[in-house]
This record gives structure tokens, sequence and C-alpha cells, in this order.
């Protein structure tokens, strides 16, 4: 179950949620040229996570009495000019999705809370984890919308992978034992050609 609540800072703390498509440290540029910029998916289940989901509602709620020229192009749109929106794949689940961007750094942090770089990203797609957010009214040159600005992710823990590229560190260690520095020069055991029943 997703906790959330909303910091001193006017941030939401969302806590305990997995995560589709995270791209932390720059945009994705395709082959073709097309752009995907930086920002991540956080997936809240629309019956455990209703609390969690509620407070995101409220906050967006509260802009659009803020901005009402947003609030009648969202309310003409719907979710298409929203942040929080129904899940788009069958492997999330019954789930709302809160499409979260961000063109500048994202903090990034292992569980121990202690900043994560690029090569070591802990994130992957599928995985759990806590997420501070800033939900915000645009209403620029580019459109008028409600966005949800992702500032710090952090991992939670391990979760099914979405794209089946990942495997837990556990997981893959698995049945490999401690090599003293000598334990690579053979042994009797070791097989021979002539152990080989196959000709190629």
């Amino acid at each position: 179950m997703a906790k959330a609540k909303k910091t001193e800072h006017g941030h939401l703390l969302i806590q305990g949620l997995r995560c589709s498509f995270p791209q932390l440290w720059q945009e994705d540029v395709q082959a073709d040229g097309s752009k995907f910029g930086k920002g991540i998916k956080l997936l809240l289940c629309k019956e455990k996570d209703a609390d969690a989901i509620k407070l995101i509602k409220s906050e967006i709620s509260r802009i659009m009495k803020e901005k009402p020229k947003i609030a009648e192009v969202v309310k003409k749109s719907g979710e298409s000019k929203m942040c929080l929106k129904d899940g788009d794949r069958e492997e999330y689940g019954d789930v709302k999705m809160l499409n979260c961007g961000n063109p500048k750094t994202i903090m990034v942090m292992h569980k121990n809370a202690t900043p994560a770089t690029e090569a070591d990203d802990p994130i992957y797609s599928g995985c759990m984890v806590n997420a501070k957010v800033e939900i915000w009214g645009q209403d620029n040159k580019y459109g008028k919308r409600i966005n949800a600005k992702i500032i710090a992710v952090q991992f939670a823990g391990d979760a099914a992978s979405f794209d089946g590229g990942h495997v837990a560190p556990e997981v893959a260690a698995d049945g490999f034992e401690s090599l003293e520095d000598d334990d690579f020069g053979g042994s009797e055991d070791a097989a021979t050609p002539e152990d080989d029943d196959f000709d190629f």
C-alpha cells in the first residue's frame, strides 16, 4: 500500500509504489530522431493506493481552482491534459498512472538514501520506489495542462521487471561461491579434451 503526504515545501512524497519507463539521467533519442524526455511513470493501484490517489487528485483540484483557464481546457480534454490517468498497459493491472517529467537534474537514491550515479542506478522498470513529485499547472505557449514534476526517486525494493531486462543482484549471485586467488588454476577434476564426447 502506497503512503503519501504533502511536505512543508508543497511537494508530494509517495512511498511504496511501482514504477515504469524510468528515464532519469538523459533524454532518450531514437534512431529516427524522435526524443523522449527525462521522467518516470508511477503506478498506483486504484484499490490499495486509494488514499495516495486521493491526495494527488486534491492537488490537481487545488490548481484547477486557482487557475480557471487551465481548468477549462482540462475539463474539455479530460485525461489527455492531465498527469494522472488510467494505466495504458495490461501488465500494469488496474492502476492510475502518474506521468512525471523533469528536464533538469533528478535526484536518484539507493535504498539507504545515498545518492546514485548513472553507472550504479538501481531504478528499473517494475521496481518499487519512493518518489517526491510536484503537481503544477502549465499555462504557456506550449499549452494548458496539469503536470507532475519528478524531483527525487529512491529505490525501495525489487519487484518483477516489466521488460524482463533486470535480474535482482541476489538472484544473479545465487549459486556462486567466494573464490581464492588460486581457484582459477585448475584441478584434478577439471575437464579435458578426452572427456568431450562430441566432435566439433
